[in-house]
């Protein structure tokens, strides 16, 4: 039966270790507990010349951290797929577009950057001082 290492696995130094051990299922990518999208990718490299498989997880980002994870996970292969559903748990957001979330899939925004535009007054209402 597969298993998936998620708090086991951070860096890519932690899934090399894993992986050197004989560790055969798969690894939870996630941005913020690796350190960036960089980071999370370096792990993903590891992974994949293991030979372990790749899931995309969340920490319940919001659309920031969300899309950085979506662009970050379009470069590589996922066999277990990816949970990226943070912005629909909010009340309210600070980027002018929210993502297009439709029948169980998100769309990955194909404008410059990121792909998205924050709302800067709300970023303002949100910002403590």
């Amino acid at each position: 039966m597969p298993i998936l290492a998620d708090e086991a696995v951070a860096t890519s130094h932690d899934g090399f270790a894993l992986a050197h051990g004989g560790f055969s299922g798969a690894y939870a990518l996630k941005i913020a507990k690796a350190g960036g999208p960089a980071q999370a990718l370096k792990l993903a490299h590891v992974a994949q010349a293991a030979g372990v498989a790749l899931y995309g997880g969340t920490m319940l980002e919001g659309t920031i951290g969300t899309v950085a994870s979506l662009h970050a996970w379009s470069t590589v292969r996922m066999q277990w797929g990816t949970e990226m559903f943070g912005p629909l748990l909010l009340k309210d957001d600070i980027v002018v577009t929210p993502l297009d979330f439709r029948q169980g899939q998100v769309s990955l925004p194909q404008e410059p950057g990121l792909g998205i535009e924050i709302d800067l007054d709300k970023l303002r209402y949100y910002a403590r001082h």
